[in-house]
């Protein structure tokens, strides 16, 4: 059931940014929901209690169990009642509480906590950030008084992402079975208004190919790439950055079975110095390896014409386009060919095109309407490339198969990013490097056109 916006049970008119509002109405609405979702409840039980302490309170009858769910509670008062303590933290990252959790010596003030859930003489304790901030030190003191009372806190650290996903699948199972929350939606919809990088996407293991949620599941691994902060997002190509001479993208596309991802070295004329200076062996390859494992590689030849540092039209070819014998990509052609050519060389490059590749490139590049019947004056050649390495679904399905799955796409990707860059920059030789020392002041075009589109 939807609300009606005036009707909201977490947003309010006027509703204050003030960070400590904003942290307490998102406490208050977990508190709310999970008191009236039963599901919710059991669901966060199960994930985070010791199985010991939940068949305890699952084995419990109901006249011998006493639940309570609260907030802004003095942890003096809930000592007494106490057996076994849970402590648990949830911020917008969750923090760890392993060796280098240091403890903190005792203050002597009133320690409040934001929310608690008691079941019997089980106590859950809570301190909720809706930042990163680091709060151990803050739970911890919120424990010391049962600590001196002989009992030692389990701590636990949550992401606000992470509970989304328990929040998201719990909705999911009462929309299945006829069951909905107000509670729980309008807590959603609060997290889709003002949180949205919390909302959960589906992992690839429960999708297909061709499913719509694929590129938002793709689109969130690669924002836990090591680069994922500062992906170029456009209208037309969300890319991994790459901070290398000779290229600077790196975009991943779905086809109907595989995740290809791209990469083109020597896109302009400028990086095209960094890629020719090479003996370039990898132009036959036909296999990537990726940490340890191989996949199909396909190196493409491209010849990009710009004008006025745009792209206007472009040329493709693979190995079997070209003549026998007659290679474009080479040194030679690079230092004489790509660059400049005033209108009244178009035909010694038409010439140069006819020699070496066995296609129409003229209707690839619509040549006539773009170049011969217009009034540009000169055009500018690139010799560059694009290498597409070829990941089966199933091998992304694999890796993403649960809640946490995006971080090994976003592992594997960093992998692909790394087996580019050695592919390419293990090959050079010393002795053939070319001295770059007068590259030209100014670039070509650095967009990438996209030619798979």
């Amino acid at each position: 059931m939807s609300l009606d916006k005036h009707l909201k049970l977490f947003r309010h008119y006027h509703q204050s940014e003030d960070n400590t509002i904003l942290e307490n109405n998102l406490t208050r609405a977990l508190a709310l929901c999970l008191t009236h979702d039963n599901l919710l409840m059991y669901r966060f039980l199960e994930k985070y209690l010791e199985r010991e302490d939940l068949d305890f309170i699952v084995n419990t009858g109901p006249n011998e169990r006493s639940f309570k769910v609260d907030i802004q509670q003095n942890t003096e008062g809930l000592v007494e009642q106490c057996r076994k303590l849970y402590a648990i933290a949830l911020t917008e990252v969750a923090l760890p509480f392993d060796k280098s959790f240091q403890l903190a010596p005792k203050l002597a003030k009133k320690n409040i906590t934001d929310l608690t859930i008691q079941i019997n003489d089980i106590l859950i304790i809570f301190e909720i950030k809706r930042t990163p901030e680091d709060c151990r030190k803050q739970l911890h003191q919120q424990t010391c008084i049962f600590i001196e009372n002989a009992i030692q806190p389990i701590y636990r650290g949550i992401s606000w992402a992470e509970l989304a996903a328990l929040l998201f699948q719990t909705k999911n199972f009462n929309s299945m079975t006829s069951r909905s929350s107000i509670f729980l939606d309008d807590f959603i919809d609060l997290l889709h208004d003002k949180y949205s990088s919390w909302i959960p996407t589906t992992p690839l293991k429960f999708l297909t190919a061709e499913s719509k949620g694929i590129y938002e599941r793709l689109f969130y691994a690669m924002g836990s790439t090591r680069n994922g902060e500062n992906l170029l997002r456009t209208y037309d190509r969300t890319a991994m950055r790459l901070n290398k001479p000779w290229a600077t993208e790196i975009i991943p596309y779905f086809s109907k079975t595989d995740l290809v991802i791209q990469i083109w070295p020597g896109n302009t004329k400028t990086q095209g110095w960094h890629v020719y200076s090479n003996k370039m062996h990898w132009k036959y390859k036909t296999e990537l390896e990726v940490a340890d494992e191989k996949f199909s590689l396909s190196v493409v030849r491209e010849y990009k014409l710009c004008h006025f540092n745009r792209f206007i039209g472009g040329v493709t070819a693979s190995d079997s386009e070209l003549h026998p014998g007659k290679e474009t990509h080479t040194l030679e052609n690079f230092k004489d060919i790509s660059g400049w050519h005033k209108r009244e060389e178009w035909l010694e490059f038409e010439k140069f095109m006819d020699e070496h590749l066995n296609k129409d490139w003229r209707g690839q590049a619509k040549w006539e309407s773009n170049f011969k019947q217009s009034q540009r004056k000169y055009l500018t050649l690139s010799l560059g490339f694009y290498l597409s390495v070829y990941i089966p679904f199933e091998k992304l399905q694999e890796l993403d198969n649960g809640y946490d799955g995006h971080l090994k796409v976003a592992k594997f990707l960093d992998d692909v990013e790394d087996a580019f860059v050695k592919l390419i920059e293990d090959e050079k030789n010393e002795n053939e490097v070319y001295k770059l020392t007068s590259l030209p002041n100014s670039d070509l075009n650095s967009s990438n056109s996209l030619l798979y589109s």
